[in-house]
């Protein structure tokens, strides 16, 4: 079983999603100010290109090539990423699953939206809340012996492949410039 987050967009409910919950200008490249609050106490203003709200399931993927932890799949939190905060110290946040997580006083020059999973957005004029969503979702698992590290070790294991393979073109790249370099040199 995995946890989903429940969404209200200005107090209306909108249905619970599995990965995760962003809020962005409605224009890329243009900051949006908001404020976050978990357990109605204030954690932070921020003025940042947007946030990304995760479950476990999601922190692997648009939350985490935003800065955000990989978070175990079991384990019963969301994160929260402020994404390009203009205060350099701003970190990703680790909650409880059962906390209320509120954004409120979004402003942007243009209006904001919330994206759910990706997918579907809606215009927001004021506050985000975000909880876990009850009932969780059960999902069934394809190969006996995948389990969330082995999940994670392979997508990590693949990011450093593709690393390496950019490496490699690079220095054959280089490598080539070099010998033409030289031959052009032993030419003169």
């Amino acid at each position: 079983e995995f946890s989903r987050i429940s969404v209200k967009i200005d107090g209306k409910p909108i249905y619970p999603v599995l990965n995760d919950v962003a809020v962005f200008s409605s224009k890329s490249a243009m900051l949006m100010e908001h404020v976050l609050r978990v357990n109605h106490e204030e954690v932070w203003h921020d003025s940042s290109d947007g946030l990304i709200i995760s479950t476990p399931i999601g922190s692997s993927a648009y939350s985490m090539s935003a800065g955000g932890p990989m978070i175990f799949q079991d384990s019963s939190v969301f994160g929260i990423v402020s994404v390009n905060s203009l205060d350099i110290t701003r970190r990703p946040l680790i909650v409880h699953d059962t906390s209320l997580i509120e954004v409120d006083d979004i402003s942007s020059r243009l209006f904001c939206e919330v994206v759910l999973d990706g997918v579907d957005r809606f215009r927001i004029n004021n506050i985000l809340e975000c909880t876990k969503s009850v009932p969780s979702v059960k999902v069934i698992k394809i190969k006996k012996d995948s389990t969330a590290v082995s999940a994670l070790t392979k997508k990590v294991k693949l990011a450093e492949d593709l690393l390496n393979m950019r490496s490699e073109e690079h220095t054959s790249e280089l490598q080539s410039h070099v010998r033409i370099s030289y031959a052009v040199f032993c030419l003169k």
